[in-house]
């Protein structure tokens, strides 16, 4: 005698649990649209892109063209602010002309931080405790690149706020 085989019982489990899971994947939008960045285009700008004026206009300017999912993921992860230094950080530094003296560079060497990547690190660990209400606390992150730079044999007069 054959024991009962095992593809129908298969098939049924499958066929029941294919709807309750398909809605589910659908909600997911693909990594090309949550990853996709849609920024406020500025044809007076330099590169055309709209460069924020601080840290506070960087925040909106985040909020309009990373994509929802996006936020709520990088939300989710505390680590999510080094994760993200080699994608985000980069398009940051590059388009935002972190590189290049653009105003917001200049907000940034005011308040005495010179190296685009450490702008961008402060902007992304701000932008993570801003969205999960959080102290920003500027001036502690602010000590701690200082002091990065400081340990590096980085002069303490170039370490100067200079506006």
């Amino acid at each position: 005698m054959r024991p009962p085989s095992v593809a129908p019982r298969f098939a049924l489990a499958l066929a029941l649990l294919l709807p309750a899971v398909g809605p589910l994947r659908a909600q997911q939008p693909p990594d090309s649209i949550k990853y996709k960045v849609t920024p406020t285009i500025d044809s007076a700008a330099p590169g055309g892109i709209y460069v924020p004026k601080d840290l506070e206009d960087a925040f909106r300017e985040l909020d309009h063209m990373l994509s929802p999912a996006f936020v709520a993921e990088f939300r989710g992860d505390s680590a999510a602010p080094i994760k993200n230094h080699f994608g985000l950080g980069l398009w940051m530094r590059n388009n935002w002309r972190l590189w290049a003296g653009s105003r917001l560079s200049n907000y940034f060497n005011c308040l005495g931080i010179f190296h685009p990547d450490d702008m961008s690190g402060v902007i992304l660990d701000s932008y993570w405790l801003e969205l999960n209400h959080r102290p920003i606390n500027l001036q502690g992150q602010i000590a701690k690149y200082h002091a990065f730079w400081l340990k590096q044999g980085t002069d303490s007069s170039r370490l100067k706020a200079r506006c």
